[in-house]
């Protein structure tokens, strides 16, 4: 073989060692990087095994706090689904149960003036719609805000009007506790305005007692 061939053939050699030398790298690198992405999946992994678990809510409550007071007219995030503990309490109130409203009251004191449902109604607006005297002197036992309003800017004062169960006691009992009889509702009826529209005398005598105008 002449030089020539000789140095070739060198050549060629030292080329393909190259190429092997090159995947080998090429091999180490991709393993190394696919270690480091294993491990750093496994440290975030820990990580999170690692952190204390979140206190769960109380079933039916909405992860974002009621931002609006309740004697302001409710945002989309007051009005929380009657679902869980909130359905229970509004089931309670409908049914008129005093006593389990009140079990449930004791197990979840912020239920009194939560707003719930498409309405915005809190509990003593349901009561007072329906005429429940013992589920309304609970929730006024339990200081309930009685100017709370609904979305429709009505208060539990207006929807005992409005309901054809309200009574003029339970108007007297909102009235006692400190119902504003000057909240118009949404068409602008003052309480008394609303009462005398719907011929409820003993309702308007209520609340004339208790120094309510036109």
């Amino acid at each position: 073989m002449s030089a020539h061939g000789s140095d070739a053939s060198l050549l060629i050699e030292r080329m393909k060692n190259a190429k092997l030398n090159a995947a080998i790298v090429c091999l180490l690198l991709t393993n190394v990087a696919t270690l480091t992405g294993y491990l750093l999946q496994r440290t975030e992994l820990q990580q999170l095994r690692n952190q204390p678990p979140p206190a769960p809510p109380a079933a039916g409550w909405s992860s974002k706090e009621r931002r609006t007071p309740s004697n302001e007219l409710p945002g989309p995030d007051d009005m929380l689904k009657p679902v869980g503990t909130i359905k229970a309490a509004v089931d309670a109130v409908f049914a008129g149960d005093a006593n389990k409203l009140s079990a449930l009251l004791d197990a979840e004191p912020a239920l009194l003036d939560v707003r719930s449902g498409d309405t915005g109604n809190a509990m003593l607006h349901h009561a007072a719609y329906r005429g429940k005297r013992a589920v309304v002197r609970e929730l006024l036992r339990r200081n309930a805000n009685v100017n709370v309003l609904n979305a429709y800017g009505s208060t539990p004062l207006q929807d005992c009007i409005s309901g054809d169960n309200g009574t003029a006691e339970i108007a007297s009992l909102l009235l006692d506790k400190g119902a504003d009889s000057t909240i118009p509702n949404r068409s602008g009826q003052t309480p008394l305005q609303r009462a005398l529209a719907k011929n409820r005398d003993d309702l308007v005598q209520v609340l004339k007692d208790h120094g309510a105008k036109q």
